[in-house]
């Protein structure tokens, strides 16, 4: 007997090694800078696999009996990332892989979720989409706990729809659970989905006795792994696991704002995923989606879909439109909605549209029938048109320079979306009345420009990155490996994120939390924090006297951010943290401030004798230098602590600066073009830089374009 393997699986497999190849891909650089529009991306994911990194390098989950985040210790992605660190040991890129393997397989379930339920080509067209999709691209390299949780759901729809037995239904339900239990807890919102498909397959079932088996399955293996978390997280650590639940869904960010009124509630949900750029990032996936949305709308609305099986609508896409509209209206109205949070919804929204594209592509036709439309359709189309017509007027204003303000515009937009809403219903009664066809020809005219403006949309997106990438997050881990003596243990928004590609201890803790800890550097051992600006001023209302007594050692930039390493061993009350001996670089530092020159030279000559390629030295002896007028010196030193990070946008920015500096007090245009060229190339790393486009328009002069 011969093998063969049809054509729809050998694209299939060329499409996943492509996915796959690509997002392995430079997998040590640092994701654009506007990538999200908060700091999540430099700061969570290495929490996450921080205990099981303790355990492979220490021997210990939890070295430091820290058990404030039992939802990171006891997670999913703690057992997958102990699992890769045994096999290949412990840094960003093993941490990194952790969060591919999660988002990868999970991407993998649903286009076979996809092409079992909707066809081979709509689960080829998913591929195509997620694959282009800029977002996903970049969390999906990172170990968040929404890659875990997203995983163990699509393994619970896999389940579900291959293994059509008992077993499969539990395991599915199984599944299910340990997405919320041991992935993140917002994962609650997928009983919705699931409840709705299974509900649909129970109603159309042709056996009428035990069709609800399947469901009971499906339930007892959630409870199962429920009542396992129960007994190893919840039970016993209680107060922690409260404390984290309330403060992130309430005391942090204040009770929704989209529950309390009618205006911010209608705010919310037309102004959803507009800043955090989940939308006008996938612009066809997520018109065609609004479009398929109000596709099952149409159907829902009907009764024979819920008595009978229908070829329109099955269990399956019936799923993926709940999915949408589940952590559409569950996300929309918190006050806090950062993309990573909204990371689960572009998986939906592409296969909605590879659903429709892929019978577009086919072509169809309508029998024609004079049975009414439900009338519940108007109604629940409303809302998707009043979404979709405020987020484009939006995007045109922004585009084109227009002033827009939805308080100001919300009863045009309304009057235009009830314009629309009637046309199309007006449309669906014309085609199903007159059997209205889609050639074949305009079908799949339609797919094509939907792919062109894809692709085109993810290269644009994605072209400035490919060519200047960026790799300051592992130089900047590397370096503090060299400045700190191994007893140090860092905290901070940074500290995990920084402590990845050395062995420098770290303890998890963010400021700015509602009730200030104020025993906890006198409890742990911390001997230094890496703070941005925002988090220093909180930490300085938070613990003042720890913070007076800080001492800065040195500053990375990581993203936009600029990030300072204080010294608080010492004023800490902690007796391990206050013991900790000086690294000879931070010898180095104090004797500088102190102006002990005898002291500097040697603790200089030591330490470069021991660490010729840091970039932190380098760049403390150029100050240095240029402090004492040796502008030749202080050239060569910078240009030796970019060989060590030669991507770092900063230190070729320092550069230009030097450069400036000099021509401004000789006026040769030798340094003014140097500076010129420096600033050119920070600002290809960097575009988003404001102050390199100061420095850049001031030294170019008038004629500078900005």
């Amino acid at each position: 007997m011969r093998f063969r393997i049809s054509r729809d699986t050998v694209i299939a497999l060329s499409l996943l090694a492509l996915i796959l190849g690509l997002r392995l891909w430079r997998l040590d650089a640092d994701p654009p800078a506007d990538v999200s529009g908060s700091t999540d991306i430099y700061t969570d994911p290495p929490q996450y696999t921080l205990y099981a990194a303790n355990y492979v390098e220490a021997g210990e989950f939890n070295p430091y009996h820290d058990n404030r985040y039992v939802f990171f210790l006891k997670s999913s992605v703690t057992v997958l990332a102990t699992v890769v660190f045994k096999l290949v040991g412990t840094g960003m890129v093993e941490s990194k892989l952790v969060g591919l393997i999660y988002s990868f397989g999970g991407l993998l379930f649903f286009f076979l979720f996809l092409r079992r339920t909707a066809g081979h080509a709509a689960g080829l067209i998913y591929l195509a989409l997620i694959g282009l999709n800029f977002s996903q691209f970049f969390f999906g390299r990172f170990p968040f706990l929404e890659n875990a949780m997203w995983f163990y759901a699509a393994l619970s729809l896999l389940l579900v729809t291959h293994a059509r037995n008992p077993v499969g239904y539990a395991a599915g339900g199984a599944a299910l659970a340990v997405a919320v239990f041991f992935g993140k807890i917002t994962g609650i919102v997928f009983l919705f989905p699931f409840a709705c498909m299974l509900l649909h397959e129970a109603l159309v079932s042709d056996k009428k006795a035990g069709r609800f088996r399947p469901a009971i399955f499906y339930v007892s293996g959630f409870a199962l792994v429920m009542l396992f978390w129960i007994v190893f997280s919840y039970l016993p650590t209680q107060q922690e696991v409260t404390g984290y639940i309330g403060e992130k869904t309430l005391s942090l960010y204040g009770s929704p704002e989209g529950l309390q009124s009618f205006d911010d509630f209608v705010w919310k949900l037309v102004s959803f995923g507009v800043n955090s750029e989940l939308f006008p990032r996938m612009t066809t996936a997520a018109l065609l989606g609004a479009v398929y949305v109000g596709y099952l709308f149409f159907h829902a609305g009907r009764l024979d879909m819920w008595r009978r099986k229908s070829s329109a609508v099955s269990s399956g896409q019936l799923f993926v439109a709940a999915m949408i509209v589940a952590f559409y209206g569950s996300l929309m109205i918190w006050n806090y909605q950062p993309l990573r949070y909204e990371m689960v919804l572009i998986y939906p929204f592409c296969g909605a549209a590879a659903i429709l594209l892929a019978r577009w592509w086919a072509g169809f036709s309508t029998s024609a029938t004079r049975s009414n439309i439900p009338w519940l359709f108007p109604v629940m189309l409303f809302p998707i048109v009043m979404v979709v017509v405020s987020q484009s007027w939006s995007a045109m204003a922004e585009r084109w320079g227009w002033p827009f303000a939805f308080d100001e515009v919300k009863f045009e937009a309304a009057g235009i979306a009830a314009i629309l809403t009637l046309l199309t219903v007006v449309t669906v009664i014309l085609v199903r009345r007159y059997s209205i066809s889609l050639p074949q020809m305009a079908g799949r005219v339609v797919v094509i420009i939907a792919f062109g403006s894809t692709i085109g949309q993810g290269a644009a997106l994605g072209v400035g990155w490919f060519n200047w990438t960026t790799y300051t997050m592992r130089d900047n881990s590397a370096d503090l490996g060299m400045i700190l003596s191994p007893g140090a243990v860092l905290s901070g928004p940074y500290a995990a994120t920084l402590t990845q590609d050395n062995d420098l201890g770290c303890i998890i803790h963010m400021f700015g939390v509602v009730e200030v800890d104020t025993t906890l550097f006198a409890r742990f051992p911390i001997t230094h924090l890496l703070l941005d600006e925002a988090n220093e001023q909180r930490a300085r209302n938070d613990h003042p006297y720890v913070m007076g007594g800080a001492v800065r050692i040195c500053a990375y930039r990581v993203g936009r951010m600029n990030v300072r390493l204080y010294r608080i061993a010492g004023h800490t009350g902690n007796p391990t943290a206050d013991s900790y001996q000086l690294s000879t670089f931070e010898k180095l530092v104090d004797s500088y401030r102190s102006g002990e020159s005898d002291q500097v030279a040697q603790y200089l000559q030591e330490f470069t004798e021991t660490y010729p390629n840091s970039m932190s030295g380098y760049l403390l002896a150029a100050n240095m230098a240029q402090t004492t007028g040796q502008y030749a010196e202080a050239e060569q030193l910078l240009k030796k602590a970019i060989e060590f990070s030669p991507t770092n946008y900063n230190l070729i920015g320092t550069l230009a600066v030097l450069y400036k500096n000099r021509y401004d007090a000789t006026g040769s245009l030798m340094y003014k073009n140097l500076a010129l060229q420096k600033l050119e190339r920070a600002l290809k790393f960097a575009p988003t830089s404001n102050r390199m486009k100061a420095l850049y328009a001031e030294l170019k002069g008038p004629d500078s374009d900005g």
